[in-house]
């Protein structure tokens, strides 16, 4: 599961001046997901979290509530916490969200999210020109990716370490890091070519 949606492209959700209508029909549909005694599955995760996604987008603070509601939904809150104050440039409130998102996403088992979290904070503290503790951030992250597996993550992090060999005049580990990071991008183009040559495939063109 990708948990993290561009406020752009969440599902259901068009940027016109009918999104009051559109958004609440989001909300209904998605309300038993978000309950505290609903589901609790990883699909219910990302619906919460797009729907909060898409709340902010409109600039309606309610976005993250939806999420507040159910306990075990505190971290992926968290997450969206950390992105806006990232969105604004708000760097030491954003890994303060993250560092909250890690601890409960851990006490969750929500790997996925806590991986996020952690690539998510090893971007920061690169952009800071913090290499060690980026390098830490997301070496922890392409851990948990690789157990996983996540291909998104994979391919973000070993983008981001190359970038951190480079700067260290390590050049092993820079094309270590390259050859990790191409044989990732050809899984996802053979995975993309797989898919649209799929049969199935013929029903959406």
């Amino acid at each position: 599961m990708s948990l993290i949606a561009g406020p752009q492209q969440v599902t259901g959700c068009r940027t016109t001046n009918s999104n009051d209508k559109n958004l609440l029909s989001l909300t209904n549909s998605t309300r038993a997901s978000c309950q505290p005694d609903g589901p609790r599955d990883s699909l219910s995760v990302l619906i919460c979290l797009n729907l909060a996604l898409a709340l902010l987008n409109e600039v309606f603070s309610c976005g993250i509530h939806v999420l507040e509601g159910c306990c075990c939904l505190r971290a992926a809150a968290d997450y969206v916490r950390a992105f806006q104050a990232f969105y604004e440039n708000r760097l030491t409130d954003a890994k303060l969200f993250l560092r909250e998102t890690v601890r409960l996403g851990n006490e969750e088992e929500l790997h996925r999210l806590s991986a996020s979290a952690f690539i998510t904070m090893g971007q920061i503290h690169l952009n800071e020109q913090n290499t060690a503790e980026g390098h830490k951030m997301i070496s922890a992250a392409i851990h948990i990716a690789n157990r996983l597996p996540d291909i998104g993550i994979q391919l973000w992090a070993t983008a981001l370490l190359k970038g951190v060999a480079n700067l260290r005049g390590d050049t092993q580990e820079e094309t270590r890091w390259f050859t990790e990071h191409d044989r990732f991008s050809k899984i996802v183009i053979h995975e993309h070519m797989r898919a649209i040559s799929a049969p199935e495939h013929s029903l959406i063109e």
